[in-house]
């Protein structure tokens, strides 16, 4: 009995129209899909959940049989908690997705595919639209068990289902069209040295500053003036009641808020909010030890580190620790005010430096590999070791802990370098560059590092001619980050 029926004649222009970036799926070292097979892959899996059949399903020798193994697993966990057999389909094929590839546009597809394709799920599609255009499997899972079945979030780990902890894909047509008053810009999970970490992107009034030349975030944000203090509680509590399960709460370790601006200016968000969002991060989440605050350096004062002070002193017994992030993007001061507009000195941070070390404050400094045009592989590399260094004294002199957070230079649309990038001045850094950085970093014992492939959206540069160059690159990245040293070393 064929379930379904899909035109391959169909699958490249429906890639072209509804997804991009679009990277292959890489199911182990020795078996990746094309189009063609993928879809093939698919409709097996799924015809394979209403026959009955012999086959050997652990002995996963193709791809065929791994789609087939999976759909049967799912089916076996998820039938009693689903009322028809199209829910089971979708179900099983959004888990299947989420093992198989995590969120590439491949992986999607095919829960695109299945909602127009299979009767029945139809009435689905604008529930499920704005996961598939944001990328968010692991959002479309947790719909999915929500509206399709009886199964309680916490009970998902029952079922070895692997959830996607990869930022979503939000733009700016994505907000107008999909996000709700009570839900953030959007928030993943990443893992930095301490553990399992959550990266949270309020929705507010945007960055007054807006001069980077580098940065579209503003577009983004809230084009509002100013901001109720309610409305950012209702987001915070959004992701810490209905989108994170309590299991994963008891995982997460550290938790950087952001609005991609500055959490500190009281016009973008009220003090009220940062208090409130300090403060039930620490009552949800008991097992957090840091909390990261994003801010410009103008806004920062004694009396506003002593207020969150106060705030954290209230859960003494927690040991939480405040650090405050700071957008450097690129060490030399003519650099980062000249051609970046960055409006940042490192004299304004060394007055500061006395406030972080009496209220026991860490740092941690955004840096941009690459940032501007003309700048060389080996001036680039040069820059993040001088911010190294700079950070090492700092520590020595002043006793602040410093994180260095690292990401390769993504082209945002509508900046100065995208201008540059579409007139042929600028490349930004692919794969390989990142992996030279990573091979001649400078490192100190006093000072922690992370480094990032994600900044204002994926930075898959060149990821299509260098697929396996980013993969290898990112099991790297991903010992290095929780353990501060190479794994050949």
């Amino acid at each position: 009995m064929t379930i379904l029926d899909i035109d391959t004649d169909l699958l490249s222009n429906e890639l072209q129209v509804t997804f991009d970036n679009v990277v292959g799926v890489t199911l182990s070292s020795n078996i990746k899909m094309d189009e063609e097979k993928l879809l093939d892959s698919l409709q097996h899996g799924i015809n394979s959940l209403f026959q009955y059949t012999t086959q050997n399903y652990y002995h996963i020798d193709s791809c065929d049989s791994l789609f087939s193994y999976l759909f049967k697993t799912y089916e076996n966990n998820f039938k009693d908690f689903t009322t028809s057999d199209n829910d089971l389909i979708l179900l099983c094929t959004i888990s299947t997705s989420l093992f198989l590839s995590k969120s590439s546009a491949q992986s999607l597809l095919l829960v695109y595919l299945l909602l127009n394709n299979l009767d029945g799920l139809e009435h689905h599609i604008d529930g499920v639209t704005p996961y598939l255009e944001a990328h968010d499997l692991r959002g479309l899972l947790f719909w999915a068990v929500k509206i399709l079945s009886s199964i309680n979030y916490d009970r998902s780990s029952d079922f070895n289902i692997t959830y996607e902890y990869a930022p979503p894909k939000v733009t700016l047509d994505w907000l107008k069209k999909h996000r709700k008053p009570e839900q953030p810009m959007e928030f993943w999970f990443y893992n930095s040295i301490i553990g399992r970490s959550l990266f949270l992107v309020l929705y507010t009034p945007k960055c007054r500053y807006a001069k980077c030349s580098g940065c579209n975030l503003p577009s983004l944000s809230s084009q509002d003036k100013t901001t109720s203090p309610s409305k950012v509680y209702k987001q915070v509590d959004y992701v810490l009641h209905e989108s994170i399960s309590s299991g994963e709460k008891n995982t997460i370790k550290e938790v950087i808020v952001s609005n991609n601006g500055n959490l500190f200016d009281i016009k973008t968000m009220p003090t009220l909010s940062l208090l409130y969002s300090i403060n039930t991060l620490i009552e949800e989440l008991p097992n957090l030890k840091k909390i990261v605050i994003e801010s410009r350096i103008e806004y920062l004062n004694e009396h506003q580190l002593k207020t969150i002070e106060e705030v954290v002193s209230a859960h003494e017994e927690r040991n939480i620790q405040i650090e405050i992030a700071l957008g450097f993007e690129i060490f030399d001061d003519e650099i980062r005010n000249g051609y970046y507009k960055k409006g940042f000195n490192k004299s304004d941070l060394e007055k500061l430096m006395p406030l972080f070390s009496k209220y026991n404050i860490s740092l941690k400094f955004y840096m941009m590999y690459k940032a501007v045009p003309n700048m060389s592989t080996k001036n680039a590399i040069a820059d993040i070791n001088n911010a190294s260094v700079y950070a090492h004294e700092l520590f020595n002199e002043y006793s602040v802990g410093i994180n260095i957070h690292i990401s390769p230079t993504y082209v945002a649309v509508g900046t100065l370098l995208e201008k540059e990038f579409n007139e042929g001045n600028y490349e930004p850094p692919g794969p390989k560059e990142v992996n030279k950085l990573c091979n001649e970093l400078i490192l100190y014992n006093n000072v922690s590092y992370y480094i990032s492939l994600n900044d204002e959206g994926l930075s898959y540069t060149h990821i299509e001619d260098d697929y396996r160059e980013f993969i290898k690159l990112k099991k790297k990245i991903d010992y290095f980050n929780s353990y501060q040293k190479w794994k050949d070393s």
